[in-house]
Order: C-alpha cells, then sequence, then structure tokens
C-alpha cells in the first residue's frame, strides 16, 4: 500500500490540483483535503489538531527525529487507519493538505516527523504503507505577494506596505513566514524523514508554462498510468487572491438601470448613512457596494505589491539567493529563467 501526502505551498496551485487532477484519478483513493472535502470529516478534525499547532516535544535545536506518542496523534493515526481499511481493495491512498508547512512560526519539519511516526504507527498495527511526499514551489517574491494580498487586511494592521512587510522578513527569516520559503531545507528536511526516492518537488511555474508535462509529473511520482488527457487541465488556474475577497460578488451588472445605480453608489457611499442602510436592505444594491469595494480593494493591493524597489530586491536576493543555489543543486531544476534570483 501507498500514502501520497501532497503538502501545498499555499499559492502554488493546490486547488487547481485537488479539484482538476487528484479527485479525477480513477486508480486512487482520493481522502480530500483538510479543508472541504474530506471523506471523513474525523479526519479533518484529527488533522488539524495535530499538524497546525507547534508541539512542546519540538526544537530545532535538538535535532529531533521522534514524535512522542499522544491522545490527539493517536486519534488522528486510528481516523486515517479505519478510512484505509474501509477501502481495503485500494492500493494508493493520496491525502492533500497544503500547510504541512504552517506550524507555528511556519516551521514544516515537525509535521514530516508526524507523518513518518504515523507510517511507523501503520506497521505496528499490522499495516504495511510506503510514504511519499510531493510539494510545488514558486518564486518567493511571486507567492510572497499572494500571500500577502491574500491576508491584506491582517497584515496592514502590522505593517505600512509590503516593502515593510518584506523588511520584516529579512529580519526574521527563520522564525516567521519567511523561513519556509528557504525550499532547501524543507526539502533536505523532507529526504531525511521519507527518504530521498520519496520526495518530489514540483515547479509551480512549470505548470503555467506546460501543465500536461507538469501533470504528467506528478502522475508518474504518484505511481499511475492515466492518461493526461483525461484531465480538464485547460481549467483556469487562479492563485492570487485579492485581499482575502473571494466571497464577494464579482458578476457584472448589464443595463443603464443598474449602471446608474452602481454610479450613483460610487458618488454616495462614503457620504450617506441613510443610503448604505438602503443598500444593505436590498439585496442587489448589497451586491452592487460589495462588487465595487472588491474592485476598489484589488486596485489598491495591486498598486502596493507592483511596486518594488530595488532595495526590496536586495533583501529578497539576500533571503532566498544562496537557499535558491543550493536547492537547483538537489533537484537538477533551473530556476533563473523562472525568476528565483529576483
Amino acid at each position: 500500500m501507498k500514502i501520497i501526502i501532497h503538502g501545498g505551498y499555499s499559492k502554488t496551485g493546490t486547488t487547481y490540483l485537488q479539484n482538476i487532477v487528484f479527485s479525477q484519478i480513477s486508480s486512487v483513493c482520493y481522502l480530500g483535503h483538510s479543508d472541504g472535502i474530506f471523506i471523513n470529516d474525523e479526519i479533518r478534525k484529527e488533522f488539524r489538531k495535530v499538524l497546525l499547532i507547534l508541539p512542546e516535544w519540538y526544537s530545532p535545536k535538538k535535532g529531533i527525529t521522534e514524535a512522542p506518542k499522544n491522545i490527539e496523534s493517536s486519534r488522528f493515526y486510528e481516523a486515517i487507519i479505519r478510512e484505509i481499511l474501509s477501502h481495503e481493495n485500494e492500493k494508493i491512498f493520496l491525502l492533500s493538505y497544503e500547510n504541512i508547512v504552517n506550524r507555528c512560526y511556519m516551521d514544516g519539519k515537525p509535521n514530516y516527523i508526524f507523518i513518518k511516526e504515523m507510517i511507523k504507527y501503520f506497521k505496528e498495527q499490522g499495516i504495511e504503507a510506503e510514504c511519499k511526499i510531493m510539494m510545488t514551489v514558486r518564486n518567493q517574491l511571486s507567492v510572497l505577494k499572494s500571500r500577502y494580498a491574500f491576508s491584506y487586511r491582517f497584515f496592514k494592521e502590522h505593517f505600512n506596505n509590503f516593502s515593510d512587510f518584506l523588511t520584516y522578513g529579512s529580519k526574521h527569516l527563520n522564525d516567521a513566514l519567511f523561513g519556509s520559503y528557504k525550499y532547501d531545507e524543507m526539502l533536505l528536511a523532507a529526504r531525511e524523514a521519507f527518504g530521498e526516492e520519496n520526495v518530489k518537488f514540483f515547479i509551480y511555474e512549470k505548470l503555467n508554462e506546460n501543465p500536461v508535462a507538469y501533470i504528467k509529473e506528478i502522475l508518474d511520482f504518484i505511481g499511475t498510468d492515466e492518461n493526461v488527457e483525461k484531465f480538464d487541465y485547460k481549467a483556469q488556474l487562479n492563485v492570487n487572491s485579492k485581499g482575502n475577497i473571494n466571497f464577494l460578488v464579482e458578476e457584472k451588472f448589464d443595463g443603464n438601470f443598474m449602471g446608474s445605480i452602481l454610479n450613483k453608489f460610487k458618488r454616495e457611499y462614503n457620504k450617506s448613512i441613510v443610503l448604505t442602510e438602503i443598500i444593505n436592505n436590498n439585496a442587489a444594491l448589497r451586491k452592487s457596494k460589495d462588487y465595487i469595494k472588491s474592485k476598489l480593494l484589488s486596485k489598491r493591493i495591486s498598486g502596493e505589491i507592483d511596486q518594488i524597489s530595488e532595495s526590496d530586491v536586495e533583501k529578497l536576493q539576500l533571503m532566498y539567493c544562496e537557499s535558491n543555489k543550493k536547492f537547483e543543486r538537489l533537484t537538477g531544476y533551473s530556476l533563473n529563467s523562472y525568476g528565483y534570483y529576483f
């Protein structure tokens, strides 16, 4: 039996892979992902408990390679086992969890250790399982822009602009969000836990460049010979969330009547409390308001993150260039053509 763990990164086409590829592979039992389509809700709850909080037993300086058993981890192991046994004829199980590197301080290494211990626990229960880890990396500048835009409201409470955000990252590279994007370290930690042959990091930019070849690489790593043409690989790929506003209404309103309402709303929204109350109590007008707010916010964010100064580039180079060079040597990838050296 084989268990494939897809671990993100966030903003690297994870939803695209989950919907277009993973859930459509007939020769794989797709267990789903943690935030919406788990076959078993029990697994989702237990998974999030043990993978999102930095455990007391872990210390990067001590180089710990084993996780002690506890009630939370045992519950998760048992939930996975029950799900596997309910599909006893399946040979390959796939679980997608894009926040595998998102522990406290974004240190994903304890998650690797935890998953390794899960496989060990399976063997103790008489279930022989091989575990493989795959992840997708993305140009750090591009992914940091996307993360900043996605959590814009939160980051604006702490930073004046994107440049300040990068300055903070350059000073806190090893204990914050930014540290998880030192791809060489994450790759080495995964290889140490599972073996080099069982770990594969893919390049997000290749998905944009040649989705057929990219999906074929993933299918080969999973161990299935399904035809790439069966997947809707031409589907739109969208990873650049604007200010966590995907929930807002994006539909456009045609016609002179609605157009005049929108124009009036633009003029009066910030001036009239009465109009605001009317809008909030009218579904059509409320949709119009949300649509305009989303567009204005998107424009503000785009203007901010598109202005990258030379000093910002220098920060990024100091933060990640050495890591990217090591990552190239470890994988044989050529990153320069995809902007990884800024």
